[in-house]
């Protein structure tokens, strides 16, 4: 089964969107808009409004929504820790860069990208201020948009700069790069070393000039942080800034470093692109990294987590599962009712019989009292009849209810837990039922019964465990 999943990259001055379909073997950009983020008038809302007039192009179906925020908001800071837990981690986060930034920690919100070294672990910090995240996260809500990751912008696009298999270069630049500002990512074998926001564009020769002096000044930190030189072989480019060939050539001459330009789609062979997507690798390749990195869950700084990772794949697969439930659900209530109609017959069937056995017993047996259950006071009558008149009734002056009810009470000690709620006497024969404790019990009882003189031979008849499971429900026939 596909997923949808929706990536919103928000700069500065533009918005870029790409829908993406998750399937079993490949990934199909199936949508793609870009558009200037303009207010119609100096009242309205631009960002709001932007996003609303995006999902109106993109036209998604209940997807995961990601969403990247411009680079230049964040701060970046580097540490070094002596432990790999994350809980760990995020406890002394404040405190290791608390001296370290303009604002206070308790006003920003921070997460990490780690990379273990031997026993030490780099950990790359990522913060934002709290009333910045804010303001988006509202423009966001306004837009009906509510993400499940929202990531500095640059990070996605890096994350799958490294994981490509045949980029085996040692160490390398990615430029991430707006219409005036820049985003620097120097990484190596996997690892990001160092993030920079650089003030500076590629527009014309004089911006050109100022961002490769800005680059080459952060090939020389990087150089000494790292303690074994650094010479970038190829500088990775991307973004909104770049808007023809000329500027990659331009920054390439200025830099003395070989510049790449990059078309993620062309990198990914399990990608497919519709027909229909107007395709702008520089505007685009941030938005589809940003999708990827949904569908891959690669590690990346996040400033907005979900508590469970459950809700995602309901609020994706809903529309699919809501149809099949529902059917379900009205199988299950008809089954259910079809059983209560079966129960109801099937019990007014039952009373029906009970009153034909009553009625049979009494046309066979006029002037006597039911006391028991038809069919076995109606054997303890034929019994009766069977030995004779006269014996039958010297029988059955016999043999009174109290003196069964005597001998049985002399039989079980009071320290027995039993109750005796019926008893039924014929000629010579006399059925008991009770409830007692267990079935060892039961036993108890029939042998204490035979230990009487006055009893022929005791039978369990029958011994069952009640609803309950506490009490085990017996019947016992007595000869005499």
């Amino acid at each position: 089964m596909s997923r949808q999943i929706l990536a919103i990259d928000i700069r500065n001055e533009t918005l870029t969107g790409v829908l993406i379909t998750k399937g079993l073997k490949s990934n199909i950009v199936m949508a793609s808009a870009h558009l200037p983020i303009r207010a119609q008038s100096e009242d309205d809302d631009a960002l709001s409004q932007s996003l609303t007039l995006l999902l109106e192009q993109l036209n998604p179906t209940a997807p995961n929504i990601v969403v990247s925020l411009p680079a230049d908001h964040a701060l970046f800071r580097f540490i070094r820790v002596p432990f790999k837990e994350d809980n760990k981690i995020r406890q002394i986060l404040p405190f290791e860069l608390e001296p370290t930034l303009p604002i206070s920690t308790d006003n920003l919100k921070i997460d990490f990208q780690k990379s273990v070294s031997g026993d030490q672990t780099n950990v790359l910090a990522v913060a934002i201020d709290q009333s910045v995240f804010q303001r988006y996260m509202s423009k966001l809500t306004t837009a009906n948009i509510r993400p499940q990751l929202v990531v500095p912008a640059g990070f996605a696009l890096i994350a799958q700069i490294m994981a490509i298999e045949h980029q085996s270069v040692a160490k390398a630049l990615f430029l991430d790069m707006n219409a005036d500002k820049s985003t620097l990512f120097a990484f190596r074998s996997g690892h990001i070393e160092m993030v920079r926001n650089l003030p500076s564009g590629v527009s014309d020769e004089t911006a050109a000039e100022a961002l490769a002096l800005r680059v080459r000044q952060t090939i020389i930190a990087w150089s000494d942080i790292t303690h074994d030189g650094a010479e970038p072989a190829v500088i990775y480019v991307s973004g909104p800034g770049l808007q023809n060939a000329s500027r990659v050539q331009r920054l390439s001459q200025t830099t003395e470093i070989a510049v790449q330009s990059i078309d993620l789609h062309e990198w990914l062979p399990r990608l497919e692109i519709a027909d229909a997507v107007d395709w702008q690798p520089n505007l685009m390749n941030e938005a589809l990294a940003l999708a990827l990195l949904e569908a891959e869950d690669k590690p990346c700084p996040n400033f907005h987590r979900i508590s469970s990772p459950l809700r995602n794949y309901w609020s994706a697969y809903r529309p699919y599962i809501m149809v099949p439930v529902i059917l379900l659900a009205m199988v299950l209530f008809i089954a259910s009712g079809g059983v209560l109609l079966d129960n109801y017959y099937l019990k007014k069937r039952v009373d029906q019989l009970d009153i034909q056995m009553e009625q049979v017993f009494k046309s066979a047996f006029p002037g006597t009292r039911l006391t028991a259950p038809p069919l076995d006071q109606m054997k303890s009558k034929l019994k009766e009849l069977k030995k004779g008149g006269a014996g039958s009734e010297q029988t059955a002056v016999q043999t009174r209810s109290i003196d069964v009810l005597l001998k049985i009470s002399q039989s079980i000690p009071e320290t027995i837990d039993v109750v005796l709620n019926r008893m039924t006497i014929g000629a010579d024969e006399v059925t008991i039922s009770g409830e007692t404790t267990d079935f060892n019990t039961v036993d108890d009882i029939k042998s204490r019964l035979e230990n009487n003189e006055s009893f022929k031979q005791i039978t369990i008849a029958s011994a069952n465990m009640d609803k309950s499971g506490k009490r085990v429900l017996f019947k016992l026939k007595i000869d005499l």
